[in-house]
C-alpha cells in the first residue's frame, strides 16, 4: 500500500515539474495540435465550391433585356392606343394609362391620377366633332427593360369658339413603365401644339 501510494506521489511531483517548466519554458513541452489535411481539403473545396455556386447562382438569376423586342412592344401599344383613342373608346384609351399618371397638354389643366384623366377622356370625347389620332415616330426602351418612352405627331380636331371644326398638329412626348403583369402603361403624357 505504501509503494503505491509512494508510486503515486511520485507520478504526481513528475507531473507537477512537467507543468511547471512548460509554464517557463512554453516551447519545450508544448503539445502539438493535430493536423487532418484531408480535413483542411475537403473544407478548402466545400468553400470553393460554395463560392462558386453562389457566383453562378447571381450571374445566372442576372435578367437579360432584349431591348430591340421591347422597343417594338412598345412602338405596338401605343400604336394599338392611338387606334382605340381614334375609336373614342374610353374604357380602352384609360387601360393605357397607369394609376398615377400625369397628362400635361397645352391650355388644359395638369391631369393627375386616373380618376382625373377619366373625366377629361370622357369630357373630351362627349364634344361633338371631338378626334385625337397619333402616330409614334421613335421608341427608345432602358437596358432594365421596364422603363421607355415614345415620341411623335398628334393631331387634335375639335371645335374653336365659333363652333368651326379645328385640327391642331403637334407633338408629344409619352414616358412609359413595364407594370408586373408585363404590359407597357404611360406614366406621364405630354403634348406640345404646333397651331393649325
Amino acid at each position: 500500500m505504501r509503494t503505491q501510494y509512494a508510486l503515486r506521489n511520485n507520478q504526481a511531483e513528475r507531473y507537477q515539474r512537467l507543468r511547471l517548466d512548460s509554464e517557463s519554458h512554453p516551447l519545450q513541452v508544448q503539445p502539438r495540435p493535430r493536423t487532418y489535411p484531408c480535413l483542411e481539403q475537403t473544407m478548402r473545396e466545400r468553400c470553393t465550391a460554395l463560392a462558386v455556386g453562389a457566383l453562378l447562382l447571381i450571374t445566372g438569376c442576372a435578367k437579360t433585356v432584349d431591348t430591340a423586342a421591347e422597343t417594338q412592344a412598345l412602338l405596338e401599344a401605343d400604336r394599338a392606343w392611338a387606334k382605340h383613342a381614334a375609336a373614342g373608346a374610353v374604357d380602352s384609351v384609360l387601360t393605357y394609362w397607369t394609376e398615377d399618371a400625369v397628362v400635361v397638354s397645352p391650355g388644359q389643366p395638369t391631369y393627375s391620377g386616373k380618376a382625373a384623366i377619366r373625366q377629361m377622356v370622357t369630357a373630351s370625347m362627349s364634344i361633338p366633332g371631338f378626334r385625337i389620332n397619333w402616330t409614334p415616330q421613335k421608341a427608345v426602351v432602358s437596358k432594365s427593360g421596364d422603363m421607355g418612352y415614345t415620341v411623335g405627331t398628334n393631331e387634335l380636331t375639335a371645335p374653336d369658339p365659333t363652333g368651326k371644326l379645328t385640327t391642331n398638329k403637334g407633338r408629344y412626348l409619352a414616358v412609359w413603365r413595364k407594370d408586373a403583369d408585363g404590359k407597357w402603361r404611360c406614366v406621364e403624357d405630354y403634348a406640345s401644339n404646333d397651331g393649325p
